[in-house]
């Protein structure tokens, strides 16, 4: 696990340097693929540390990090729930309709700005934190080398 731990967090340094460095050296406009490959990679990073890293101490800060996660999931899921919603043959010609249909949008688009800025903050402290149980891991490795 201690290899798969540093191929995770030193595949997330080059990612993250990789997306920034395509931002601020070569000013493209497609940001968002690097949002979404660091991204990817960590959700598929604390999906095997919730499987498979039971046996290594890890970071309260990880524990955190899966509520706010699922939060945003959920919230996520109830924003595109609500336009959905809205505009089915449901509500159709109703009072409701006009009311939920723009409130709806509003709140995906809010909920996307939101995720705009957040998701690069959790994703520095994402990498931070991982840095900090691969420090953990391999200090552990050496007092049982002892």
């Amino acid at each position: 696990m201690l290899l798969l731990k540093k191929i995770d967090v030193y595949g997330q340094f080059l990612l993250l340097i990789a997306a920034l460095l395509d931002v601020l050296v070569l000013h493209t406009t497609d940001f968002i693929y690097g949002y979404f490959i660091v991204g990817g990679w960590q959700l598929l990073s604390m999906v095997i540390h919730y499987f498979y890293g039971q046996h290594k101490p890890l970071s309260s800060f990880r524990a955190r990090y899966q509520k706010i996660i699922y939060i945003l999931l959920m919230t996520g899921i109830g924003c595109l729930v609500l336009p959905a919603l809205a505009a089915t043959e449901l509500f159709h010609g109703s009072i409701q309709n006009d009311f939920l249909v723009p409130v709806g949008f509003f709140l995906l688009f809010l909920y996307a700005a939101i995720l705009l800025v957040g998701g690069a903050f959790l994703a520095f402290w994402y990498t931070w934190f991982s840095y900090r149980e691969l420090d953990t891991w391999k200090q552990r490795d050496w007092v049982h080398l002892r």
